[in-house]
């Protein structure tokens, strides 16, 4: 694959892209960004996240996707409540801790299998061109958002794997989904930075 052709596919995606997936990419940011301030209004602009991207997916007609930021939307209202401290929104009176071993390997599985399942399904059910990799894309989304409510360090874990896993297979699928690879990248150098800084913080805190 030549540098000319990347090129040429990120700029023609950049021109096709409409005003509400250039809104869900900029909240998309922002979300990381509060993230790893551990603001609570990251959970605001991961809601408008999700909620544009419900209308983006609705209106090419693709049901599933649309379906599944739902269930982002509703995540992200999970984790505005666990996160929300009533006197101010900027910290959070949830502590960063890290999860038990055995329960990331438990969750792990669970993972991978659930992402199957999806696999299974989507492959007759769903126009995914590479439905295995979607749905391991989408549960184990799911779940690093799950593990950033509870404030799991290794929630930035799980996100590096899904994000860098995503622009791979974005990068696959073709020009047309070359921006969204190269989006992909930069979330993953994010949650790179997300895990140091979260890192940091609990070395602080236990010392």
């Amino acid at each position: 694959m030549s540098i000319d052709r990347w090129f040429t596919g990120v700029v023609n995606g950049i021109l096709a892209t409409d005003l509400v997936t250039w809104l869900a990419t900029l909240t998309a940011v922002l979300y990381v960004l509060l993230a790893l301030k551990e603001s609570a209004w990251c959970w605001f602009f991961g809601i408008l996240t999700s909620a544009f991207s419900v209308i983006t997916y609705f209106n090419q007609q693709l049901w599933y996707e649309s379906f599944l930021n739902v269930i982002y939307v509703l995540l992200g209202i999970y984790g505005w409540m666990i996160w929300v401290s009533r006197k101010n929104l900027t910290s959070t009176n949830t502590k960063i801790t890290s999860m038990k071993r055995n329960s990331i390997v438990v969750l792990m599985v669970v993972g991978a299998l659930c992402s199957y399942l999806l696999g299974e399904w989507s492959e007759y059910n769903t126009a995914s061109t590479l439905p295995y990799a979607d749905a391991t894309i989408t549960i184990f989304s799911i779940i690093a958002t799950w593990m950033t409510a509870k404030k799991y360090l290794e929630n930035w874990v799980v996100w590096i794997a899904a994000d860098a896993f995503a622009a791979v297979v974005y990068y696959y699928k073709g020009p047309e989904m070359y921006l969204f690879s190269l989006l992909f990248v930069f979330y993953t150098i994010m949650a790179v930075s997300g895990y140091i800084v979260w890192k940091k913080k609990t070395q602080e805190s236990n010392v």
